[in-house]
């Protein structure tokens, strides 16, 4: 009866897990203005999972576009973790909503789980004022570190000659700022480009408090030393497919050297060594945005940066 009543136990059991679908819990465990932390945790059932944030409005955009349904974003951009998981979401939007989705995968069947969580608001009813420093100045770059004040919302930047500032005046060049595509919350430090040796230059910015009133603009003016820097002779490269998603392939740089791909902000997010004239660079690793696609010859001078969009 003992050996009996054991069989229908262990029956019992393996029927409660077959039934089982799987399934992750969502922790919020941190949230600012530009992050969000969550952790995860998942049931016996669930083998792998992959988690991924967005807006409703980005979410009905990208189905919409690549007539797809949210599973399949999910499961084409998110992260995947095979257990259990704290993962960090950067570069998001302050005072904005959005859903944490889970697409959990296990026993044969999927789950698409959403957790919303808001981001924090920035700035107050004061003027905005943000601070420019411009520093390590080259023939043909510069770093440029932009400090929004406490009242700021967001902000744009950009460098111009002076030269095309005196031509289209300071009003046209707040218009052309308050158009720039690329927002900013926090301080940042880039490093521009490509510059001209020995030409004047301004770094101009302009932001916006909570209510949506813009401050004045900031300037900074510096300019760029005379004697250029030799870059790689052949002087330019090829970076396919573009945008990329898994990976993504150099062709025609340096034999020696390393590249970095950096995000919007700075941060370098991967980097390797350069080992021959072309590469592949796998970017499961690395999140959907904007990055900069910085090459370096063997003696570490500069070769050229071109933009890399990861979907």
């Amino acid at each position: 009866m003992k050996k009996f009543l054991s069989i229908l136990f262990a029956l019992f059991v393996g029927a409660s897990v077959l039934a089982q679908t799987p399934n992750v819990t969502t922790t919020i465990e941190n949230v600012t203005s530009t992050a969000v932390t969550a952790s995860f945790v998942k049931n016996e059932v669930c083998s792998s999972y992959r988690v991924y944030i967005t807006t409703d409005e980005e979410m009905v955009f990208w189905t919409g576009m690549m007539q797809c349904t949210e599973a399949v974003i999910v499961e084409n951009w998110g992260a995947q973790y095979s257990s259990n998981a704290t993962h960090n979401f950067n570069e998001l939007t302050p005072g904005t909503e959005y859903k944490i989705y889970v697409l959990a995968s296990g026993s044969g069947d999927d789950a698409l789980l959403q957790t919303p969580v808001t981001t924090a608001n920035v700035g107050g009813s004061g003027a905005s004022v943000i601070t420019i420093a411009v520093t390590n100045i080259t023939s043909t770059s510069a770093l440029v570190t932009c400090t929004p004040n406490a009242e700021t919302a967001l902000f744009h930047d950009f460098i111009i000659t002076e030269s095309l500032f005196a031509e289209i005046g300071a009003d046209s060049v707040i218009a052309m700022l308050k158009e720039d595509p690329y927002v900013h919350y926090e301080e940042y430090d880039w490093e521009w480009l490509s510059l001209q040796p020995n030409t004047a230059y301004y770094s101009v910015a302009i932001g916006q408090n909570a209510d949506g009133v813009w401050g004045d603009l900031a300037m900074f003016p510096f300019s760029t030393t005379t004697t250029a820097v030799t870059d790689f002779e052949n002087g330019d490269f090829m970076i396919y497919p573009n945008p990329a998603s898994t990976f993504v392939k150099f062709e025609n740089i340096p034999s020696q050297g390393n590249v970095q791909i950096c995000d919007l902000q700075g941060k370098v997010v991967l980097e390797q060594t350069l080992n021959d004239t072309s590469m592949t660079i796998n970017l499961n690793n690395v999140a959907k945005g904007i990055y900069m696609v910085k090459i370096f010859d063997g003696a570490n001078h500069h070769f050229m940066t071109k933009k890399l969009v990861v979907r």
